[in-house]
């Protein structure tokens, strides 16, 4: 029986975007997806069953079989807001085919359950791009390859000691996938299987340098979650030690930076053990090589006994701040923080935009409110903004590894495309 499956991929004020992946079961083939536009009204009810409309109007169902058709309000709610460039390719629709949908999408990272493999995930990072809790209306190219290869570094080499999530990558997981979606190299090359562990919903972040809204609190408090700081620290400088600095995991909106004291009494002392454990084996990796591990965030999660265990994404461009160490010298003559290794000149060019809301920059933007997002996702992204990132993520890469990132996909990845 033909089967069609339905999915939400991204909203805004009055319009669901919803992904209609349609293929005929004998056949097994994509070439029958097809993408139709729900349109709905708000506020949504809890659940709703949603008319299908196209261009051409009415779409007949006749023998199909509908599957999970209707999305729960709060699950919408939670999805980040992806905007069209940045969704909707050839491995996402192969993917959504082949293995019923996304679990979880983040802002970067799509997560698929596995059926015939329960407890395991398979988790891709795309090309995606964010700033300031904003999905930008663009993609970097080999993003998100440099993200997974970086993770699998980190877990397999540095903190292969420590326990975490990671099943296997590279070629290896091909082992838990449907045939259909064996031996292609472009997901060995970004995804990875991971085992599910109960999440933390706290965002574990550790600073080693005075910088970003830890600057920010000094100024105004002289203290950065919790933490009493000496007085006459600027921009960039190095803290008398590295600390735990803990924020909220907010589904929409900013995170709330909070106390780490906090944390620790609903969590108990274990987070921030183990995160500052984690960042100042990392700290001192990177210093060998030049590089100054500024700051950073970890999830942690438990096992089914309660250990503590470290999952989603570890010591990337996307999650921390990377600085050269000559940079660094030259930056603090004038009191400033170097540009890094990450996203920063997105992050620049983001603070730089004038807006139609009287306001200057996308930091200073909601990213709850629609309009808001409405004109975020108008923007593009200059070329040369998106080419400089790409070219960090890979010397970043490159630094740390000690190989450059084709290299590293071939001889410990397995790939050979």
């Amino acid at each position: 029986m033909d089967t069609l499956h339905v999915y939400h991929s991204t909203t805004s004020a009055s319009v669901e975007r919803i992904s209609i992946f349609y293929h005929f079961s004998p056949q097994k083939t994509t070439d029958s997806h097809i993408n139709y536009l729900f349109i709905i009204s708000k506020p949504l009810p809890e659940y709703h069953f949603y008319s299908i409309i196209t261009l051409t109007g009415q779409v007949n169902f006749r023998s199909a079989r509908i599957l999970n058709f209707g999305i729960m309000k709060e699950e919408i709610s939670k999805m980040p807001v992806i905007p069209e460039k940045a969704c909707g390719n050839h491995l996402e629709m192969l993917l959504k085919t082949y293995l019923g949908g996304i679990y979880h999408q983040g802002k970067v990272r799509d997560t698929y359950k596995l059926s015939d493999h329960p407890g395991k995930l398979l988790v891709v990072a795309t090309d995606r791009l964010s700033i300031f809790d904003f999905v930008l209306n663009t993609l970097v190219p080999l993003k998100g390859e440099v993200l997974t290869a970086m993770v699998i570094f980190w877990l397999t080499d540095v903190f292969g000691d420590i326990p975490n999530h990671l099943v296997t990558y590279g070629t290896g997981i091909d082992n838990y996938l449907p045939e259909e979606l064996r031996d292609n190299s472009s997901l060995q090359a970004r995804a990875i299987i991971v085992q599910e562990y109960q999440v933390i919903p706290r965002e574990c972040i550790v600073r080693g340098c005075l910088t970003g809204s830890g600057l920010k609190d000094y100024q105004a408090t002289g203290m950065v979650g919790g933490h009493q700081l000496p007085k006459g620290l600027h921009d960039g400088s190095v803290l008398p030690r590295s600390i735990f600095t803990p924020s909220t995991k907010e589904d929409i909106g900013h995170d709330l930076n909070i106390t780490a004291e906090s944390v620790c009494e609903e969590f108990g002392p274990g987070l921030e053990h183990l995160s500052l454990t984690i960042f100042n084996r990392g700290a001192r990796y990177c210093k060998q090589r030049g590089i100054i591990l500024a700051d950073t965030k970890f999830e942690l999660g438990r096992d089914s006994d309660g250990n503590l265990i470290l999952i989603d994404e570890v010591l990337t461009p996307d999650s921390s701040r990377f600085w050269d160490e000559n940079d660094y010298a030259a930056a603090q003559q004038k009191q400033q923080s170097p540009s890094g290794y990450d996203k920063e000149p997105v992050r620049i060019y983001g603070k730089g935009l004038d807006t139609p809301f009287g306001l200057t920059g996308i930091n200073r933007l909601d990213p709850g409110n629609t309009d808001h997002l409405a004109w975020i996702h108008s923007i593009d992204i200059p070329g040369g903004v998106i080419a400089s990132t790409t070219t960090r993520y890979l010397d970043i890469f490159s630094r740390l590894v000690e190989k450059p990132l084709l290299e590293f996909q071939r001889e410990d990845m397995g790939i050979q495309a």
